[in-house]
Protein backbone atom coordinates (compact mmCIF):
# COMPACT_ATOMS: atom_id res chain seq x y z
CA UNK A 1 0.00 0.00 0.00
CA UNK A 2 1.32 3.43 -0.98
CA UNK A 3 0.06 6.81 0.15
CA UNK A 4 -0.33 9.45 -2.53
CA UNK A 5 2.88 11.27 -1.57
CA UNK A 6 4.90 8.04 -1.85
CA UNK A 7 3.17 7.13 -5.10
CA UNK A 8 3.97 10.57 -6.48
CA UNK A 9 7.66 10.37 -5.55
CA UNK A 10 8.33 7.00 -7.14
CA UNK A 11 6.34 7.68 -10.32
CA UNK A 12 7.41 11.35 -10.66
CA UNK A 13 3.77 12.36 -11.19
CA UNK A 14 2.84 15.22 -8.90
CA UNK A 15 -0.06 14.85 -6.48
CA UNK A 16 -2.14 17.64 -8.00
CA UNK A 17 -1.93 15.98 -11.41
CA UNK A 18 -2.93 12.61 -9.96
CA UNK A 19 -6.00 14.13 -8.35
CA UNK A 20 -6.87 16.01 -11.58
CA UNK A 21 -6.67 12.81 -13.62
CA UNK A 22 -8.79 10.99 -11.08
CA UNK A 23 -11.57 13.59 -11.25
CA UNK A 24 -11.42 14.47 -14.96
CA UNK A 25 -10.75 11.04 -16.51
CA UNK A 26 -11.61 8.59 -13.69
CA UNK A 27 -8.03 7.54 -14.21
CA UNK A 28 -5.54 5.99 -11.73
CA UNK A 29 -8.26 6.05 -9.10
CA UNK A 30 -6.83 4.91 -5.75
CA UNK A 31 -8.33 2.21 -3.58
CA UNK A 32 -9.79 3.13 -0.23
CA UNK A 33 -9.54 1.43 3.13
CA UNK A 34 -12.52 0.71 5.32
CA UNK A 35 -11.80 4.03 7.01
CA UNK A 36 -11.78 5.83 3.63
CA UNK A 37 -8.01 6.36 3.42
CA UNK A 38 -6.71 6.49 -0.16
CA UNK A 39 -3.95 4.09 -1.21
CA UNK A 40 -2.28 2.68 -4.33
CA UNK A 41 -0.86 -0.79 -4.94
CA UNK A 42 2.07 -2.33 -6.86
CA UNK A 43 0.10 -2.82 -10.08
CA UNK A 44 -0.84 0.87 -10.08
CA UNK A 45 2.83 1.82 -9.67
CA UNK A 46 3.66 -0.18 -12.79
CA UNK A 47 0.78 1.33 -14.74
CA UNK A 48 1.70 4.87 -13.65
CA UNK A 49 5.33 4.38 -14.70
CA UNK A 50 4.16 3.27 -18.15
CA UNK A 51 1.80 6.23 -18.38
CA UNK A 52 4.62 8.59 -17.46
CA UNK A 53 6.74 7.13 -20.29
CA UNK A 54 3.94 7.69 -22.81
CA UNK A 55 3.39 11.27 -21.67
CA UNK A 56 7.12 12.00 -21.87
CA UNK A 57 6.99 10.80 -25.46
CA UNK A 58 4.14 13.04 -26.55
CA UNK A 59 1.03 10.92 -25.95
CA UNK A 60 -1.84 12.92 -24.48
CA UNK A 61 -3.28 11.80 -21.19
CA UNK A 62 -6.80 12.14 -22.63
CA UNK A 63 -5.88 9.41 -25.14
CA UNK A 64 -4.08 7.25 -22.58
CA UNK A 65 -7.13 7.30 -20.31
CA UNK A 66 -9.11 5.50 -23.03
CA UNK A 67 -6.52 2.72 -23.49
CA UNK A 68 -6.70 -0.70 -21.90
CA UNK A 69 -3.70 -1.78 -19.87
CA UNK A 70 -2.58 -4.07 -22.73
CA UNK A 71 -2.71 -1.13 -25.13
CA UNK A 72 -0.62 0.98 -22.76
CA UNK A 73 1.99 -1.79 -22.50
CA UNK A 74 2.03 -2.16 -26.29
CA UNK A 75 2.63 1.57 -26.79
CA UNK A 76 5.43 1.51 -24.23
CA UNK A 77 7.05 -1.40 -26.05
CA UNK A 78 7.08 0.65 -29.25
CA UNK A 79 8.72 3.55 -27.41
CA UNK A 80 11.49 1.29 -26.09
CA UNK A 81 13.02 0.98 -29.56
CA UNK A 82 13.74 4.73 -29.47
CA UNK A 83 17.45 5.06 -28.75
CA UNK A 84 17.48 8.62 -27.41
CA UNK A 85 19.30 9.05 -24.09
CA UNK A 86 16.31 10.36 -22.15
CA UNK A 87 14.00 7.59 -23.36
CA UNK A 88 16.63 4.95 -22.59
CA UNK A 89 17.03 6.27 -19.05
CA UNK A 90 13.29 6.57 -18.40
CA UNK A 91 12.53 3.10 -19.77
CA UNK A 92 15.29 1.41 -17.80
CA UNK A 93 14.38 3.08 -14.51
CA UNK A 94 10.71 2.21 -14.96
CA UNK A 95 11.41 -1.38 -15.94
CA UNK A 96 13.85 -2.00 -13.09
CA UNK A 97 11.17 -0.87 -10.64
CA UNK A 98 8.51 -2.96 -12.39
CA UNK A 99 10.59 -6.15 -12.54
CA UNK A 100 11.60 -5.72 -8.90
CA UNK A 101 7.97 -5.38 -7.82
CA UNK A 102 7.07 -8.53 -9.76
CA UNK A 103 10.25 -10.49 -8.88
CA UNK A 104 10.91 -11.10 -12.58
CA UNK A 105 14.59 -12.09 -12.53
CA UNK A 106 14.77 -13.13 -16.19
CA UNK A 107 13.42 -9.84 -17.52
CA UNK A 108 15.50 -7.83 -15.06
CA UNK A 109 18.64 -9.70 -16.14
CA UNK A 110 17.89 -9.17 -19.83
CA UNK A 111 17.28 -5.46 -19.25
CA UNK A 112 20.50 -5.13 -17.25
CA UNK A 113 22.68 -6.96 -19.78
CA UNK A 114 21.28 -4.89 -22.66
CA UNK A 115 21.86 -1.72 -20.65
CA UNK A 116 25.51 -2.35 -19.80
CA UNK A 117 26.23 -3.47 -23.37
CA UNK A 118 25.06 -0.04 -24.56
CA UNK A 119 26.45 2.20 -21.82
CA UNK A 120 29.12 0.19 -20.01
CA UNK A 121 28.85 -0.94 -16.40
CA UNK A 122 29.94 2.25 -14.64
CA UNK A 123 27.87 4.61 -16.82
CA UNK A 124 24.83 2.35 -16.44
CA UNK A 125 25.10 2.51 -12.68
CA UNK A 126 25.62 6.28 -12.71
CA UNK A 127 22.74 7.08 -15.09
CA UNK A 128 20.26 4.29 -14.31
CA UNK A 129 20.87 2.26 -11.16
CA UNK A 130 21.67 5.03 -8.69
CA UNK A 131 18.68 7.23 -9.72
CA UNK A 132 16.47 4.13 -9.47
CA UNK A 133 17.70 3.32 -5.98
CA UNK A 134 17.16 6.92 -4.95
CA UNK A 135 13.55 6.71 -6.08
CA UNK A 136 12.66 3.37 -4.53
CA UNK A 137 14.71 4.17 -1.44
CA UNK A 138 12.00 6.67 -0.55
CA UNK A 139 9.66 3.72 -0.15
CA UNK A 140 12.05 1.21 1.34
CA UNK A 141 13.33 3.58 4.02
CA UNK A 142 9.71 4.13 4.97
CA UNK A 143 9.02 0.40 5.15
CA UNK A 144 6.30 0.77 2.53
CA UNK A 145 7.83 -1.60 0.01
CA UNK A 146 8.26 -5.27 0.79
CA UNK A 147 11.62 -6.17 2.30
CA UNK A 148 11.59 -9.16 -0.04
CA UNK A 149 11.44 -6.82 -3.06
CA UNK A 150 14.25 -4.71 -1.65
CA UNK A 151 16.46 -7.75 -1.07
CA UNK A 152 15.61 -9.15 -4.49
CA UNK A 153 16.90 -6.06 -6.30
CA UNK A 154 19.90 -5.36 -4.06
CA UNK A 155 21.01 -9.01 -4.19
CA UNK A 156 20.68 -9.02 -7.95
CA UNK A 157 22.79 -5.86 -8.32
CA UNK A 158 25.47 -7.02 -5.91
CA UNK A 159 25.76 -10.31 -7.78
CA UNK A 160 26.16 -8.49 -11.10
CA UNK A 161 28.71 -6.05 -9.69
CA UNK A 162 30.77 -8.82 -8.13
CA UNK A 163 30.81 -10.63 -11.46
CA UNK A 164 32.15 -7.51 -13.22
CA UNK A 165 34.72 -7.06 -10.46
CA UNK A 166 35.95 -10.64 -10.75
CA UNK A 167 36.78 -10.07 -14.42
CA UNK A 168 39.42 -7.50 -13.45
CA UNK A 169 42.84 -8.75 -12.34
CA UNK A 170 44.95 -6.15 -10.56
CA UNK A 171 47.09 -8.55 -8.52
CA UNK A 172 50.31 -7.01 -9.80
CA UNK A 173 49.18 -3.39 -9.66
CA UNK A 174 51.90 -0.84 -8.89
CA UNK A 175 49.37 1.89 -8.06
CA UNK A 176 48.32 3.00 -4.58
CA UNK A 177 46.34 0.70 -2.31
CA UNK A 178 42.82 1.60 -1.25
CA UNK A 179 40.90 0.29 1.75
CA UNK A 180 37.11 0.32 1.25
CA UNK A 181 34.49 -0.27 3.92
CA UNK A 182 31.15 0.83 5.35
CA UNK A 183 31.01 1.67 9.07
CA UNK A 184 28.43 0.18 11.38
CA UNK A 185 24.82 1.08 10.51
CA UNK A 186 25.79 1.76 6.88
CA UNK A 187 24.33 -1.29 5.18
CA UNK A 188 23.85 -0.20 1.58
CA UNK A 189 26.75 -1.92 -0.13
CA UNK A 190 26.00 -1.29 -3.80
CA UNK A 191 27.65 2.14 -3.95
CA UNK A 192 30.75 0.76 -2.22
CA UNK A 193 30.96 -2.01 -4.82
CA UNK A 194 30.64 0.57 -7.60
CA UNK A 195 33.56 2.46 -6.04
CA UNK A 196 35.59 -0.75 -5.96
CA UNK A 197 34.82 -1.38 -9.63
CA UNK A 198 35.90 2.16 -10.58
CA UNK A 199 39.17 1.81 -8.66
CA UNK A 200 39.98 -1.57 -10.17
CA UNK A 201 39.11 -0.35 -13.66
CA UNK A 202 41.65 2.44 -13.21
CA UNK A 203 44.34 0.00 -12.09
CA UNK A 204 44.38 0.53 -8.31
CA UNK A 205 44.81 -2.22 -5.72
CA UNK A 206 41.82 -2.61 -3.38
CA UNK A 207 41.41 -4.16 0.06
CA UNK A 208 37.64 -4.55 0.37
CA UNK A 209 36.32 -4.90 3.94
CA UNK A 210 32.61 -4.67 3.12
CA UNK A 211 29.67 -3.26 5.11
CA UNK A 212 28.95 -2.81 8.82
CA UNK A 213 32.60 -2.68 9.93
CA UNK A 214 33.31 -1.64 13.55
CA UNK A 215 35.90 1.14 13.52
CA UNK A 216 37.87 -0.46 16.34
CA UNK A 217 38.61 -3.46 14.13
CA UNK A 218 40.64 -1.27 11.76
CA UNK A 219 43.54 -1.28 14.23
CA UNK A 220 44.10 -4.95 13.38
CA UNK A 221 44.93 -4.24 9.72
CA UNK A 222 48.44 -5.25 8.68
CA UNK A 223 51.02 -2.44 8.82
CA UNK A 224 51.71 -2.75 5.08
CA UNK A 225 48.37 -0.96 4.52
CA UNK A 226 49.15 1.99 6.80
CA UNK A 227 49.91 4.29 3.87
CA UNK A 228 46.81 3.28 1.94
CA UNK A 229 43.98 5.55 0.83
CA UNK A 230 40.84 5.02 2.94
CA UNK A 231 37.36 5.27 1.44
CA UNK A 232 34.07 4.91 3.27
CA UNK A 233 30.48 6.19 3.07
CA UNK A 234 28.61 8.12 5.71
CA UNK A 235 24.92 8.39 4.81
CA UNK A 236 22.81 7.27 7.77
CA UNK A 237 21.88 9.73 10.51
CA UNK A 238 23.48 7.52 13.13
CA UNK A 239 26.82 7.53 11.28
CA UNK A 240 26.67 11.26 10.70
CA UNK A 241 25.98 11.96 14.36
CA UNK A 242 29.50 10.88 15.34
CA UNK A 243 31.40 11.37 12.08
CA UNK A 244 34.18 13.40 13.71
CA UNK A 245 34.82 10.65 16.25
CA UNK A 246 35.20 8.20 13.37
CA UNK A 247 37.66 10.49 11.65
CA UNK A 248 39.66 10.79 14.88
CA UNK A 249 39.97 6.99 15.03
CA UNK A 250 41.11 6.80 11.41
CA UNK A 251 43.68 9.54 11.88
CA UNK A 252 45.05 7.78 14.94
CA UNK A 253 45.35 4.38 13.26
CA UNK A 254 46.35 5.61 9.79
CA UNK A 255 48.33 8.82 10.33
CA UNK A 256 50.05 8.53 6.94
CA UNK A 257 46.89 7.76 4.95
CA UNK A 258 44.52 10.07 3.14
CA UNK A 259 40.86 9.70 4.03
CA UNK A 260 38.19 9.82 1.32
CA UNK A 261 34.59 10.18 2.39
CA UNK A 262 31.42 9.97 0.32
CA UNK A 263 28.41 11.80 1.73
CA UNK A 264 25.74 14.22 0.57
CA UNK A 265 26.67 17.83 -0.15
CA UNK A 266 24.37 19.05 2.62
CA UNK A 267 26.26 17.07 5.26
CA UNK A 268 29.78 18.28 4.46
CA UNK A 269 29.33 21.10 6.97
CA UNK A 270 29.29 18.52 9.80
CA UNK A 271 32.98 17.73 9.32
CA UNK A 272 35.55 19.70 11.30
CA UNK A 273 38.32 21.42 9.31
CA UNK A 274 41.24 19.71 11.06
CA UNK A 275 41.20 16.52 8.99
CA UNK A 276 43.32 15.59 5.94
CA UNK A 277 40.22 14.65 4.02
CA UNK A 278 38.72 14.55 0.53
CA UNK A 279 34.93 14.38 0.15
CA UNK A 280 32.76 13.38 -2.81
CA UNK A 281 29.06 13.40 -3.56
CA UNK A 282 29.00 12.07 -7.12
CA UNK A 283 30.56 9.17 -9.05
CA UNK A 284 31.91 11.39 -11.83
CA UNK A 285 33.75 13.63 -9.36
CA UNK A 286 35.36 10.62 -7.70
CA UNK A 287 36.29 9.08 -11.04
CA UNK A 288 37.90 12.30 -12.33
CA UNK A 289 39.81 12.67 -9.07
CA UNK A 290 41.32 9.21 -9.58
CA UNK A 291 42.42 10.12 -13.10
CA UNK A 292 44.71 12.78 -11.64
CA UNK A 293 46.43 10.50 -9.11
Amino acid sequence: MYRIDQFSKITHINKLLLRTWEKRYTFLVPHRTSTNIRYYDDSMIVKALNIKLLINNGVKVSNISKMSNDEIVSHVHNIEINNSHNTFVDVNISKIIEFSLTFDKDKLSELYENGISKKGVINYYRDIIIPTLQRVGILWLGDMMSHAQEHFLSSFLKQKLNYSIELIDNCNSTKDKWILFLPENELHEISLLISKLILLTKGFDVLYLGPNLPFDSLKNIDSKFFKSNLLFFCISNESLSNINNKLDILNKNFPESKIHLILSKNNKKLIENKYFLKTFSEIDTFSKYLDNL
